[in-house]
């Protein structure tokens, strides 16, 4: 839960100029995968390396959204 608030928190206008940023299709990725009982191997190369991985689907490369 601390770490969906951090989420939050960036998703605000915590710093001037980020207006534009919408971090919520993360927010719902971590929470989807938590419903779906994502196994932890795939949630976390998904957050690590989702962009990278071959043929990324939409949702792996969501996964990155927090470290971009």
């Amino acid at each position: 839960m601390p770490w969906l608030d951090v989420v939050r928190f960036a998703d605000t206008v915590g710093y001037h100029g980020d207006q534009n940023q919408n971090i919520f299709p993360y927010r719902d990725y971590v929470i989807d995968a938590f419903n779906r009982n994502k196994p932890f191997d795939q949630f976390t190369i998904e957050q690590i390396a989702g962009d990278l991985l071959p043929n990324p689907s939409i949702e792996a490369r969501v996964a990155t959204g927090f470290i971009v």
